[in-house]
């Protein structure tokens, strides 16, 4: 089962980051504004292994020896939300000197697929 489209694109916004202005200069200080294609692809792998295999508790890792961006990925827990399966998902992600730890709630949908849903 794969993370919905929304969280690679959501990367992608976020990676766009310094080219931002407005209410989206947050985005100045993540290390995503630094990611490349390779990096967010590695990322989006790392979540879907996450939501799919790692107990709570477990972490899992990725890191991309050609940029040296990396990431630990750890699910803190899985419940229910109105009958659906939903795990939050603490991220902490390094890249171009930057480093961020945050974490989402996504919830599968009835066609398998893993929604960030905030």
């Amino acid at each position: 089962m794969k993370v919905f489209v929304s969280f690679a694109a959501w990367l992608s916004f976020a990676a766009a980051g310094a080219a931002l202005a407005g209410n989206y200069s947050f985005l100045d200080e993540a290390p995503a504004k630094h990611f490349t294609d390779q990096d967010i692809q590695l990322l989006t792998d790392a979540v879907n292994d996450a939501l799919e295999n790692s107990a709570d508790g477990n972490i899992t890792a990725w890191r991309n020896p050609e940029t040296d961006a990396s990431g630990k990925l750890k699910p803190l827990e899985t419940y229910q939300s109105e009958g659906i399966t939903c795990r939050r998902l603490q991220i902490a992600n390094k890249a171009g000197g930057l480093k961020n730890n945050v974490a989402f709630n996504f919830c599968r949908q009835t066609d398998n697929t893993w929604k960030l849903i905030d």
